[in-house]
């Protein structure tokens, strides 16, 4: 079966930097499969398209799997009440396979949602191959494409293809949101 080559068509103007990137003649759209390993933790895995799942409420916490050859994006915000106390949370993860197309579409549509609603945003970035071309230009894809987003944004390691990192996130009791990077296998 012949492979589809990459195409550098005109891109939409919502990918900013990610326009550099390859496409293979679709958008990437919401998916929402995920794993449950145990009742506290969702595992958010990879697929053809950019995985991504969500949590809004005290308690709740997701996790990427492996980070070897992807990059992981956690995207949060919380909206506060006069008093400074947190009305609203919301946190999703993404799981970015390289070669996936249009990346940071979903990552950039949940910002703006996210800031239209009125939440304070802030984002995570680990993993991604940093001995491949793919994996180095997704990851300073979206981290450019964060940054021109003014996202405050932590960054963690890349992966050396061999070891695998790890985001998660937690929405803690009061609302506040706890972001965590980490090596393991």
């Amino acid at each position: 079966m012949p492979q589809q080559q990459p195409s550098w068509s005109a891109r939409n103007p919502e990918e900013g930097v990610l326009s550099g990137l390859p496409r293979r003649g679709q958008e990437a759209g919401p998916s929402h499969h995920v794993t449950e390993t145990d009742a506290y933790r969702n595992v958010v895995d990879f697929s053809p398209k950019v995985e991504r799942q969500t949590i809004r409420e005290p308690g709740e916490s997701l996790r990427t799997s492996a980070l070897t050859l992807c990059t992981g994006v956690a995207v949060g915000g919380v909206r506060r009440d006069d008093d400074g106390s947190v009305a609203a949370s919301s946190v999703s993860i993404f799981h970015v396979l390289p070669g996936v197309p249009s990346p940071g579409v979903a990552i950039a549509r949940k910002v703006r949602v996210l800031r239209a609603a009125g939440f304070e945003v802030n984002a995570v970035i680990a993993g991604g191959d940093r001995t491949t071309q793919a994996g180095r230009n997704v990851r300073a894809a979206l981290e450019g494409m964060l940054e021109g987003m003014n996202v405050p944004l932590e960054k963690g390691p890349l992966s050396d293809g061999f070891k695998s990192h790890f985001i998660s996130a937690t929405i803690e009791d009061n609302g506040e949101i706890g972001y965590e990077t980490y090596s393991g296998h």
